[in-house]
């Protein structure tokens, strides 16, 4: 696991260090010094699309697309607006798999407040979701923010039985 810190303190951050971040991982797996499977971006941008979106923030596009070439399948949280036709980035991106949320305790009901639409990759358990908090006792969620790393760990899975899986595959 190599954690790039993009957000600050609020979860918010510049779209620049989004792209930087993601170039960081690639340059990485570049320099062979670190194998890279998958990326998780569980972050989304202001902006919304209601198709695949290239063009908005083209550096961070094209990281992602580079990673992709490279074999890294890039993960990308589809928003928590529960609008049913658009997307935001980076989840709009051809590049990338667009991971919404679903119950983890009904997997055939998509969250209400799952942002999606035809670009729609994935659903993985997204509410309510309990992990290690900051202070090392638990906290409950819910998001696509909770869901994209759940599906970053079945990609994972699924490259450790097949390590020649591509992206597109997985």
């Amino acid at each position: 696991i190599v954690a790039i810190k993009v957000l600050d303190s609020e979860n918010r951050g510049y779209l620049s260090d989004w792209a930087a971040g993601v170039e960081k991982v690639v340059e990485l797996f570049d320099q062979g010094e670190i194998r890279v499977d998958a990326i998780n971006m569980s972050l989304v941008s202001d902006d919304t699309f209601t198709g695949v979106c290239d063009t908005f923030l083209s550096s961070l596009s094209a990281a992602c697309a580079a990673a992709k070439v490279r074999g890294i399948a890039v993960f990308a949280a589809s928003g928590n607006d529960g609008s049913t036709t658009q997307m935001p980035s980076p989840a709009c991106y051809s590049a990338t798999v667009s991971v919404g949320s679903v119950l983890d305790t009904a997997p055939d009901q998509i969250s209400s407040f799952t942002s999606r639409n035809a670009l729609t990759d994935l659903l993985a358990p997204g509410e309510y979701i309990t992990a290690t908090g900051r202070t090392g006792t638990t906290s409950t969620f819910h998001g696509t923010s909770q869901a994209c790393p759940h599906a970053v760990a079945a990609a994972l899975i699924l490259r450790q039985v097949d390590p020649l899986l591509s992206p597109t595959r997985i």
